[in-house]
């Protein structure tokens, strides 16, 4: 399916291919990405740095040298390849961990998204059917009897379609028709054409997105407080961090199984191994407030929870990692908000720079 620009109706290829190991990957062929299908502008013999993770990595909502990794690589001056796309989880990562060794990095970056990583390794591990040593057999006939009662993609894609602010594009609009039986391809692929809509944040765009929200009132959360505005898509959001919901619980065990199996194959290499803990937007926001819906409260909760389950995993086997919450709290405090207004959970440029710069201390103190 080719997809056309509303603006130039010129023809462009879709934003990623289907893959047998992956379920879906970049393609090289999409306008940013290079010759792996990765959003660099070249790829290189070697890379001193490699950034797994999904489209917080991959820069969704920004332009291309405003992601982490291209920020990263200003920074530092050293070599920084970006092999992240929407959709993906640590399972990913897992899979990508040759291909990223292949180019000989001295330092491999997991950017683990608390927001949504845990249905990815889910979905990669049980519907998938990859990567079976990370399944669990004692929970497979629970998973099974909760995906037959309701199955967990049906659900988040009914929720992620009615969460759509943007008008898509006619193109789009039928690959996704095509492709959205995989909700991590659906997502996948909005989330890269946002990648192409980079919004101002203006009072006109408040406006409109408001006068959107209106339609649907219980889908978002308006915050808009001493010049801090966004949107929360709560109701959304819980789904992918419930961990009370047997698929969801099991994909927080494999994030982490899928982390850990990383850091030893990393160790075997001699190559060092560093996770980055990226917080939803709405942990972010927590202390500014006031009257948060039941479903914020979850989010808080269940997030809370996966990180200190994270913490005590990564404590007891050496992994070095990074907590991103503190810095971007920080920069909320500023005024100079690290999000965009809309209900976009993304980092704007100024949260990507944030992340940047806590990975190079963090680069700075361990070296």
């Amino acid at each position: 399916a080719a997809w056309t620009s509303s603006s130039t109706n010129v023809p462009r290829p879709p934003p990623m291919i289907s893959d047998a190991r992956l379920g879906y990957r970049p393609n090289p062929a999409y306008p940013e990405h290079d010759a792996n299908g990765f959003r660099n502008p070249v790829v290189p013999a070697n890379a001193e740095i490699v950034a797994l993770g999904d489209s917080q990595t991959y820069g969704t909502g920004v332009m291309p040298d405003e992601a982490w990794p291209r920020q990263l690589q200003a920074l530092t001056g050293s070599t920084v390849y970006s092999m992240a796309f929407g959709g993906w989880g640590p399972t990913h990562s897992l899979a990508l961990l040759d291909d990223a060794i292949g180019l000989k990095p001295r330092l491999i970056i997991e950017a683990f998204y608390f927001g949504n990583d845990l249905y990815d390794s889910f979905n990669m591990v049980y519907n998938r059917n990859q990567l079976q040593a990370l399944a669990d057999p004692a929970a497979r006939a629970a998973v099974t009897m909760a995906e037959s009662t309701e199955s967990l993609a049906t659900k988040v894609a009914g929720l992620y379609r009615r969460g759509e602010l943007y008008p898509q594009q006619t193109g789009v609009r039928h690959f996704l028709a095509v492709h959205s039986k995989i909700y991590g391809l659906l997502r996948a692929a909005w989330y890269t054409l946002k990648a192409r809509i980079v919004s101002n944040d203006g009072e006109y765009e408040w406006r409109d997105l408001l006068a959107r929200v209106a339609a649907d009132p219980k889908m978002f959360e308006v915050f808009d407080q001493d010049g801090r505005r966004t949107m929360f898509s709560s109701e959304y959001r819980l789904v992918g961090l419930n961990l009370e919901d047997v698929r969801i619980a099991e994909g927080a065990r494999i994030s982490l199984n899928a982390i850990l199996n990383m850091k030893g194959i990393c160790d075997k290499q001699g190559i060092r191994f560093l996770v980055i803990l990226l917080p939803t937007k709405e942990r972010v926001f927590r202390a500014f407030v006031t009257h948060p819906s039941l479903s914020y409260v979850g989010i808080i909760r269940n997030e809370e929870k996966l990180q200190a389950m994270a913490a005590r995993l990564f404590a007891t086997n050496g992994i070095d990692y990074v907590d991103m919450l503190p810095a971007l709290e920080q920069q909320l405090g500023t005024g100079k908000s690290p999000y965009k207004s809309s209900h976009d959970d993304h980092p704007n440029a100024i949260g990507q720079l944030v992340i940047a710069r806590a990975v190079q201390a963090q680069i700075i103190a361990q070296d």
